[in-house]
């Protein structure tokens, strides 16, 4: 159901802007925020609903009404087709005057071929109605049923523990069943554990008032006493009751809590894959953000879920290339929210945190206990009440419309989904990317896809205990490691990354935010509830670091590797799980090593050191396949002949009135020297003495203007230095905004050479030593592809038994798009001798079995004169 208003635009295209066309039509909309109420609450119009909860979640300020008969608006619209998607159109709603994007729908044509059903209302005023269950029961009845990929074909085994329920005088009891055949836990007369069982996944939300501890487990293998569960437990055990299972699974009462030792949590989490994994269903509390909220909800069984159009099309279709003249004028149309399932399922308080986020994916089946609605996904299906036969999950990609990846999904065609999505406006064809089926290399990068896109997630999400956070993912990580045998990839794990690929992985770095503080001065380093660090992982790592931005895992890519990793080991709290919990590790990492300077822009100011290897160009020269732009300008280079302690502007406006207020102040100054001099009555004495007062104020002003003189900056990536001195810039922006962190690289210990502003660092604030002269920072080169040269940051930390060791502090990336390569290859160049005291260099030839020497021109790395192999903490 839709308003006036909303059908007028769709039907009849009434409100129509003249400077529309037929690939994008524009339109006026509601005339005031009232007007968008009135519709959404009395009307029950499904896209003015959402366009009134998105207005109120943006925080946009309600402007006064307009005067009756004004032509402005407080919202407008944008109707347009895709040429790849006959029959799909996309409606985007703009806040006015803003033009900020309030809302995007997709418009799909109904096909009468397929049939469907769609349901425009709820069936009922709570989620705890008898039919609510009974549509979830047919959701999994038909998943188990019909879905290959949902089966669980290995060997069903059981929990240690579970959850029995059990009927008493039409009562709900349970009790706790072991497995153990321990003497704390045989209770004589409790039944064996058999037949399917069901997960609960639950925001804690601080401290429960019921959980399974060394001192209360032997009660609760007796009884456990419904009345003293958290509200969310006593709705999973009745929920799960009413579909006629006899068994749950509930960490909190499944896992021995408080155990100093964790002697119990540290292997119940070693087998959290199996246990996900096997149960029939999960039940999660997505609505829930601790246990006494529970997992049903009232609703307004008259409020609109989804709406039903009749769009006119016509013009839409005149710019398809394929569409026919004989085209129907009108289509009816389904209108969906793009953000529902990310606003009802994706965002919703239990689906972020890291611990669900593994329940949710193992699973073989979840049923969402949603806001106002239930849902259900699998590894074939995404459900919800509004689209109970199957919802299309639709995404905006650098502005084309794909279809989302489903999440559960674990095999090479998803992962073949995710790069075409991630590659959206690029590639177009699914064709045009390669075949999967007969190569295994492609096979093991559309993997790698799955793998990026699931940590790209997983590092956003909440965790109460910092310590568990590749804990948390140990048995997705184990469901990576079986899928990829199961293509006949053989690999490791290495503590978040895979061993196939290490010298890629590493190259992750922290999200960048926007704006002038992209790079905030943020501590990332894990801490315990006290607030002391911890150690997680080794520090090449992406679980050495904790931040709520989370981590860009870096793309499988086809470029050219520039490092080698001979050797990785790792030290786990429980020898036997490689999954688990880290205690130490390093790699072995073979590379050309570089000393640079890293500087901290905010920092206070460096005074200058002048370096006699500064070289001339002209002001202000283009460069080669440059845009004649400020951008595609180099600066000139200004020497400085003076240690002084100035600040080098780039704000030409300022230059220019800096420079007159000099010049100003020193005519000031000669007039009052010189004053008695200027009434001689001597004409010639007169013209000497005002030429004596110009000199004076060209001597003051001219060095002023030198100093002030105007650095535009060459690109975001890449800056000229005036001098090769030590200074710290102030930065103009033009079209992008300035990184705080750069670098340069040091040369016969000066730094020279270019400035580079495109670098990540991991942890600044807890890592100050690594800005300045004195960091002991190195640059190494690590991957080349088309684009960028990719560099890891490392500092050395000290020079113990072992020798040298480094420690990870980010990454850089040097752009191929701007300058001249030969800075590329200055960069991956090794150092001349005893440029660097630290590392040792030498030659890594390949041997043969009989301890030969091997030619093997193949592999660049055993080329490079001068690499050095160092050990990474």
């Amino acid at each position: 159901m839709v308003c006036r208003v909303c059908h007028d635009v769709l039907y009849s295209h009434k409100g129509r802007k003249s400077g529309a066309t037929q690939l994008q039509l524009e339109f006026e909309h509601q005339a005031t925020y009232q007007n968008l109420e009135d519709t959404a609450n009395t009307n029950s119009c499904y896209i003015c609903s959402v366009l009134r909860d998105k207005w109120r979640q943006a925080g946009i300020e309600t402007l006064p009404d307009e005067p009756k008969g004004s032509s402005k608006k407080v919202l407008s619209a944008t109707l347009k087709g895709f040429s790849n998607r006959p029959g799909l159109y996309r409606l985007d709603f703009k806040a006015q005057p803003s033009g900020r994007v309030l809302a995007s729908f997709a418009i799909k044509e109904k096909d009468a071929s397929i049939p469907g059903t769609i349901r425009n209302l709820p069936i009922s005023d709570t989620t705890a109605a008898d039919q609510v269950a009974a549509m979830a029961r047919d959701w999994v009845r038909n998943c188990d049923t019909n879905h290959v990929r949902c089966r669980n074909t290995s060997e069903q085994e059981h929990p240690t523990r579970l959850v029995h329920i059990r009927t008493e005088e039409e009562k709900i009891r349970i009790r706790l069943v072991s497995n153990r055949q321990t003497l704390e836990e045989k209770i004589p007369g409790q039944p064996a554990i058999e037949g399917r069982y069901v997960s609960l996944s639950h925001c804690w939300g601080g401290d429960l008032p019921l959980k399974s501890t060394p001192s209360t487990l032997r009660a609760y293998l007796e009884d456990i006493p419904m009345d003293r569960l958290p509200t969310t437990f006593r709705d999973a055990i009745t929920f799960a009751h009413k579909l006629g299972m006899e068994w749950i699974w509930i960490d909190a009462l499944c896992i021995i809590q408080d155990q100093p030792s964790k002697e119990d949590w540290l292997l119940e989490v070693s087998k959290m894959r199996q246990y996900y994994r096997n149960s029939f269903f999960n039940i999660s509390a997505t609505d829930a953000r601790n246990g006494s909220e529970g997992l049903y909800r009232e609703r307004d069984d008259a409020a609109a879920w989804i709406g039903d159009v009749t769009l006119r099309t016509k013009e839409l279709k005149r710019s398809h290339r394929s569409a026919s003249h004989n085209q129907p004028e009108y289509s009816s149309c389904t209108v969906l929210d793009l953000d529902f399932w990310q606003q009802v399922v994706e965002t919703a308080p239990v689906n972020l945190r890291s611990w669900v986020f593994q329940e949710r994916i193992l699973a073989p089946r979840v049923i969402h206990f949603c806001r106002d609605q239930i849902a259900f996904e699998c590894r074939e299906q995404d459900l919800a009440e509004c689209r109970p036969d199957g919802l299309p999950i639709y995404q905006m990609q650098k502005s084309q419309l794909v279809e989302a990846a489903r999440l559960k999904s674990f095999d090479v065609e998803t992962g073949k989904r995710l790069k075409l999505a991630r590659l959206a406006g690029q590639i177009i064809n699914p064709r045009q990317l390669p075949n999967h089926e007969s190569d295994p290399h492609v096979q093991r990068l559309y993997l790698y896809e799955l793998w990026k896109r699931l940590v790209d997630v997983y590092t956003k999400l909440g965790l109460t205990d910092q310590n568990d956070r590749l804990v948390a993912l140990s048995g997705i990580a184990q469901e990576m490691a079986a899928v990829m045998e199961s293509y006949g990839l053989e690999n490791k794990y290495i503590a978040g990354m895979w061993q196939e690929s290490i010298a890629n992985q590493i190259l992750w770095r922290v999200n960048e935010r926007t704006g002038m503080s992209r790079q905030p001065f943020e501590d990332t380093k894990p801490k315990n509830f006290k607030g002391e660090p911890i150690y997680r992982a080794p520090s090449w790592s992406w679980g050495s670091v904790e931040t709520k931005r989370g981590i860009y895992f870096p793309e499988p890519t086809e470029g050219k590797p520039l490092i080698k990793v001979n050797v990785v080991r790792l030290i786990y709290k429980r020898g036997e799980d490689m999954y688990g919990l880290l205690t130490d590790g390093y790699i072995i990492l073979k590379g050309v090593l570089r000393k640079i300077e890293l500087t901290d822009t905010r920092a206070s100011k460096l005074r200058p050191v002048v370096s006699t290897r500064t070289h001339r160009r002209k002001p202000y020269s283009v460069q080669k396949d440059a845009l004649a732009s400020l951008e595609g300008l180099q600066p000139a280079s200004f020497h400085v002949s003076l240690k002084l302690d100035v600040e080098v502007t780039k704000n030409s406006a300022l230059t220019l009135a800096a420079a007159i207020c000099c010049f100003l102040l020193a005519m000031i100054i000669g007039i009052l020297i010189w004053s008695p001099l200027f009434h001689t009555h001597n004409t010639t004495q007169d013209t000497l003495n005002y030429t004596i007062l110009l000199l004076l104020v060209a001597t003051i002003a001219i060095p002023t203007v030198k100093f002030s003189a105007v650095d535009v900056p060459l690109s975001p990536l890449r800056r000229k230095p005036a001098t090769s001195m030590a200074y710290t810039p102030s930065f103009t922006t033009f079209d992008h905004s300035p990184n705080r962190y750069h670098w340069r690289l040091v040369k016969d210990g000066v730094p020279s050479g270019d400035i580079y502003e495109n670098v990540f660092l991991d942890s600044p604030a807890s890592q100050p030593s690594i800005f300045g002269p004195e960091g002991r920072v190195y640059c190494i080169p690590a991957l080349e592809d088309s684009d960028n040269l990719t560099c890891l940051l490392v500092q050395s930390t000290d020079s113990g038994d072992y020798g040298v060791r480094y420690k990870r502090v980010g990454l850089a990336k040097v752009s191929k798009l701007y300058g001249d390569m030969t800075d590329i290859l200055d960069l991956t160049i090794a150092p001349g001798q005893n440029e660097i005291k630290e590392g040792q260099y030498y030659y890594m030839p390949k041997l043969d079995k009989h301890g030969k020497k091997q030619s093997d021109d193949s592999d660049a790395l055993n080329r490079v004169d001068g690499e050095s192999t160092i050990c990474v903490i």
